[in-house]
């Protein structure tokens, strides 16, 4: 079986994208279990923190949606 979507300038900026913003989340909530275990201020800097990661993830939501609007990305099923 063959993916239908042909690997064009778009496609590779948009799962490119999404895998670096993954990163960028696990980052920050990487950081934010580091200042909860470690800071005397935990929770400032960890709101701050988590407060990134769930913006960022947002933007991957919204991100993957654009992807599917536009027929950069498939949804696809493991079963196949």
């Amino acid at each position: 079986p063959h993916c239908s979507i042909k690997l064009t300038p778009e496609v590779y900026t948009m799962k490119l994208a999404l895998i670096v913003l993954l990163m960028i989340v696990f980052f920050y909530l990487a950081r934010a279990s580091y200042a909860l275990v470690t800071q005397k201020d935990k929770g400032k800097t960890m709101a701050q923190h988590l407060s990134w990661r769930i913006g960022l993830s947002l933007l991957i939501f919204a991100l993957l949606m654009l992807g599917f609007f536009m027929g950069w990305l498939q949804p696809h099923s493991l079963l196949q």
